[in-house]
């Protein structure tokens, strides 16, 4: 038995229609400007991208949504984003970071070095209350921070082992 496969019936398994692709109209128009120009005496020719052209151009738009969302900047390819893109995408990162920062629970994840003076002053809040529930619970003493209990914390904090301890 010999299976013989037909491209024209290739869609009517499953719906009948082909995939739909949604561009946005700003895509639909960079896709279809004309890049390429030449020259001859006397007349300018315009010429559709090319399909290579039109790749680059999806792939950077591609990387361009990855990198706005400023959650993941080890994946956003910056050498390939404009100079307008790459503010944009900083501004993101630097948001992204404050917002992972300000929860206080993962201070290894967050980028000190990417706050401001004022978010700092948020951030080491954030971080020394979530520190102080985990020291509260008194559970996890590998994951309570020491140095980051003031005095009266640290009160606490040796109180609350000292009733599990019993």
């Amino acid at each position: 038995m010999c299976a013989v496969f037909a491209p024209e019936r290739a869609f009517s398994a499953v719906t009948d229609l082909p995939p739909v692709v949604k561009l946005t109209p700003r895509q639909d128009k960079d896709i279809t400007q004309p890049v390429a120009v030449k020259k001859l005496p006397g007349k300018v020719i315009k010429q559709p991208p090319s399909e290579n052209e039109r790749v680059a151009i999806a792939e950077q738009r591609a990387n361009f949504n990855e990198c706005i969302d400023g959650r993941y900047p080890a994946l956003c390819k910056h050498d390939l984003l404009t100079d307008e893109q790459q503010a944009k995408v900083e501004v993101a990162e630097k948001t992204a970071n404050f917002h992972r920062c300000i929860d206080g629970r993962y201070p290894a994840l967050c980028k000190h070095s990417w706050l401001t003076v004022e978010q700092s002053g948020q951030v080491l809040a954030a971080e020394k209350r979530e520190n102080l529930r985990v020291c509260l619970d008194g559970r996890y003493q590998a994951l309570c921070n020491h140095p980051l209990l003031n005095q009266a914390d640290g009160t606490k904090a040796s109180n609350a082992d000292k009733g599990r301890a019993k």
